[in-house]
């Protein structure tokens, strides 16, 4: 006998909606990469900007050292104080990390990520979005990547993810099947006694646009203590308006390349410079903009290096 099956509500059927403009969207872009294979354009190849500042590194020898800078790993450690903060969460400990762009011809990066964070404890894992180097193609070497990654973490109260503007639906169930939900404009308790947190999550706001935060933050009551995944900081502003306490994000990479004063002369989003790099605050949201870990379009970083945080929560006093 065939089972009743849950009432849709109008929540799902929005969910399902930006789905589906998100699965158009990525079938319009492998449309595009066809095409300019076809035309032998190699479609995951660097910008002119981009083409011209490799070029640029490799007449000066400066390639081979930009390439070490970006597998010197970095634990970045801080404390963030909140006054709504339940009192069961007073030291909780979020393991934030995004970009991790696994490239399929880089294995050597994959080792020693996973072996850097092998050692690292936290209670909760915040994956912020980008998962693959190139926008198409192959992605089997991104589950293997993820599946090491989530062998070398083992946060106490588990972890959560949300998609970036390199990472395809597709990904969701493989993700899942590893214990790693990924958040598509939902989110969950965390409880401890009586205590609990909100782990909220949106859909890519950069390329995709098909974040909604209202439906991510639809079940949360106003007054609980709320965690924002999102793969941008571009919806820093309305996340205030929303009374979100804590607002991860990536991204930026806080530059990748960046001057010797570590001033960045792109950060790729429409949000203002000031949520763009690290610890930033937004009338009473905190939030915090990893550099992340991996790479884009060239495998090199300068006076930015790659980052994984560990966020301590603190009741203020």
């Amino acid at each position: 006998m065939k089972q009743p099956q849950p009432a849709c509500t109008n929540g799902d059927q929005l969910r399902q909606n930006l789905l589906q403009q998100r699965l158009e969207l990525e079938r319009e872009r492998e449309k595009e990469a066809e095409a300019s294979t076809r035309k032998g354009v190699f479609h995951s190849a660097p910008r002119f900007p981009e083409f011209s500042l490799d070029v640029f590194l490799k007449l000066t020898g400066l390639r081979k050292r930009g390439e070490a800078n970006a597998r010197d790993f970095q634990l970045r450690e801080l404390a963030l104080s909140f006054e709504d903060l339940p009192p069961a969460f007073d030291g909780f400990r979020i393991l934030h990390l995004s970009d991790i762009h696994f490239w399929e011809e880089d294995a050597e990066f994959t080792d020693k990520l996973c072996a850097f964070l092998e050692s690292v404890e936290a209670d909760f894992c915040a994956f912020t979005g980008d998962y693959r180097f190139a926008f198409t193609g192959p992605y089997g070497h991104v589950l293997e990547g993820m599946q090491c990654l989530l062998d070398s973490i083992r946060p106490t109260r588990g972890s959560a993810a949300v998609l970036g503007n390199h990472d395809i639906a597709a990904f969701v169930g493989p993700f899942g099947e590893m214990g790693l939900p990924i958040l598509m404009n939902e989110g969950f308790a965390l409880e401890s006694g009586q205590d609990r947190i909100w782990i909220a999550g949106v859909d890519d706001p950069h390329r995709y646009q098909c974040d909604n935060l209202p439906l991510a933050l639809e079940n949360v009551p106003r007054e609980n203590f709320t965690i924002l995944l999102a793969h941008t900081p571009e919806l820093a502003v309305s996340a205030s308006e929303c009374g979100v306490d804590l607002y991860l994000c990536g991204h930026t990479h806080c530059g990748q390349v960046c001057l010797p004063t570590g001033h960045a002369v792109v950060t790729n989003t429409r949000a203002p410079r000031k949520f763009c790099f690290r610890q930033w605050r937004n009338g009473p949201t905190q939030g915090y903009t990893s550099p992340g870990l991996g790479t884009t379009d060239i495998p090199v970083r300068f006076y930015c290096p790659p980052e994984a945080t560990i966020i301590r929560l603190e009741r203020a006093d």
